[in-house]
C-alpha cells in the first residue's frame, strides 16, 4: 500500500511539470484538488540542491489525502529528481539526514522513472515516503545536510522553510516559525 501511495504521488508530482526553484528564490507551495476522485495533492516545487543547469539534484516534499483535509501526521513524500546529459541509469540508495543534532536515514525510494527531455537530456525521479515526526525533525533544524550516494549538499533556509509550510499544512496546531 505505501509503494501504491508513492508511486500515484510521484506520478502526479512528475504530471505537474518540471521547473526548478533555485537554493536562494521562494519555494511556493502548489496545492490541486481532484474533485473527481476527491483527492488532495499539495507539494513544493522542485528545489534545486546541487549542480549546473543541465547536470543536478533536486528535492521536492508533498503529500496527498482523500478529501481536502490530510490526516494527523500523515506520512509525506520526498522526492529526488536527477537531471543527466545522458541516459545512464541512475539508482537512488539511502538519503542520509543529518538535521541540527539528528541523524537518521530515509530508505525505500522507488526506482527511478526516467523522462525524456531532449534527445540529449533526460529527468530521472525516484520518491520514498517520509515518516512525519522525520519530516519535523528536519523542519525544526537551522541545519539540514544530506547525502545520497557520494553527493553531500544543505538544503537553503528557504528550502526548509517550505516544508515547514507544508508540514503546518498537515498539522496546524504546530508551531513552526519561518526563519
Amino acid at each position: 500500500m505505501k509503494t501504491l501511495a508513492v508511486l500515484i504521488l510521484l506520478a502526479l508530482m512528475s504530471a505537474a511539470g518540471f521547473a526548478q526553484v533555485e537554493p536562494d528564490e521562494y519555494v511556493p507551495l502548489k496545492t490541486e484538488h481532484d474533485r473527481f476522485k476527491d483527492e488532495t495533492t499539495v507539494q513544493t516545487g522542485h528545489m534545486k540542491v546541487a549542480g549546473t543547469k543541465y547536470d543536478n539534484l533536486s528535492i521536492m516534499f508533498g503529500y496527498f489525502c482523500k478529501g481536502k483535509t490530510p490526516a494527523p501526521k500523515q506520512p509525506l513524500v520526498i522526492m529526488l529528481a536527477r537531471i543527466k546529459k545522458n541516459e545512464e541509469p541512475v539508482t537512488i540508495g539511502d538519503l542520509d539526514v543529518i538535521a541540527g543534532e539528528k541523524r537518521f536515514s530515509i530508505t525505500g525510494f522507488s526506482e527511478p522513472i526516467m523522462t525524456r527531455v531532449t534527445n540529449f537530456i533526460s529527468i530521472h525521479q525516484g520518491a520514498a515516503l517520509l515518516p512525519f515526526d522525520k519530516a519535523l525533525e528536519i523542519a525544526r533544524a537551522s541545519k539540514v545536510e544530506m547525502r545520497v550516494g557520494g553527493l553531500e549538499f544543505s538544503l537553503s533556509q528557504k528550502q526548509i522553510n517550505a516544508l515547514r509550510r507544508l508540514i503546518k499544512q498537515v498539522d496546524p496546531s504546530l508551531s513552526l516559525k519561518e526563519e
